[in-house]
């Protein structure tokens, strides 16, 4: 699925034994897309200029339904998840309607 958005949710397919990031929310350029982003993860040459990380949450997000979870108990923010993407090594929640309270 391709979907354009500002602000996007981002977490990494956890791998036994291995240390996941925390989920964290980026704001992209007007237009881009999901699939950008995750590029983007990989290559951070790329996120310079297209991409702001503009929140981290604590820990990392084992599934969609955790990064939700998570994103619903931050007071500091408001967003109503969308569709999980599944973009190489890494899982991205589109957030329609970001905004901090």
């Amino acid at each position: 699925m391709t979907t354009h958005g500002e602000h996007f949710a981002v977490f990494q397919k956890q791998l036994p034994g291995a240390i996941a990031p925390p989920l964290r929310i980026y704001r992209g350029q007007p237009g881009l897309l999901a699939e950008q982003l995750a590029e983007a993860l990989d290559n951070p040459e790329l996120l310079a200029g297209n991409w702001e990380l503009v929140h981290t949450l604590a820990r990392p997000a084992a599934n969609a339904d955790d990064a939700a979870s998570q994103l619903r108990a931050d007071a500091t923010l408001r967003c109503e998840p969308g569709n999980e993407i599944d973009a190489g090594a890494w899982q991205i929640l589109p957030l329609p309607d970001f905004r901090f309270a």
